[in-house]
This record gives C-alpha cells, structure tokens and sequence, in this order.
C-alpha cells in the first residue's frame, strides 16, 4: 500500500517517487512530502505512525502536516491533490470467485 500511495502523490505533484522518500528537498519535494504526510494523517494515522511509516520522525512530521495546512488554506490546487491522496483506496483483488445464484 505505501508505494501505491507514494506513487500516487508523486505523480500528482510531478515528482519522482523514489525522491519522495529522501531527504531531497528541491523541485517540490518538500511540498509533496508534506501533502503525503498531511493525507496519511487525515486518513487518521499517528504522527507516530506515519513517521515509522515513511522513515521520519514524529516531529518531521508534525511540522509537515502543519505547512501542509497552510498551504492547503492558501491554495486550493494543493488542497484537492491532498484530498485526493487521502481519498486513495487500494484496488480490489480479483479472486476468482463467484456466488452461486
């Protein structure tokens, strides 16, 4: 789930996906990383929890969601690909089975 979810924000702020998970911090990287962080945390993750998620720590974190507030109140294109990642569900698997009617 977490590389769909990072491929995803990516793709949406045009940022490679790998890059989300370092310390990078040019060419939007940074508000990419905190638009992660805020979607994980309005999907009700624990500052905690996302940190051990995504390899930072709570206070990164923290401090992400906190710009990620700002900006979503400043700019609503950011607020809708934050809403969107935070929206994400996995897709369903195709088992095979079916119900007998």
């Amino acid at each position: 789930m977490r590389r769909e979810l990072v491929k995803l924000c990516a793709d949406l702020f045009a940022v490679p996906p790998a890059d989300l998970l370092t310390r990078k911090r040019d060419g939007g990287m940074t508000e990419a990383r905190f638009a992660l962080y805020k979607a994980l945390h309005m999907r009700g993750l624990s500052y905690s929890a996302i940190g051990r998620y995504l390899r930072r720590h709570h206070t990164s974190v923290m401090h992400g969601v906190r710009i990620a507030d700002k900006l979503m109140g400043d700019q609503l294109a950011y607020a809708e690909r934050v809403q969107r990642v935070a929206a994400w569900q996995p897709k369903k698997l195709i088992t095979g089975e079916t119900k007998n009617v």
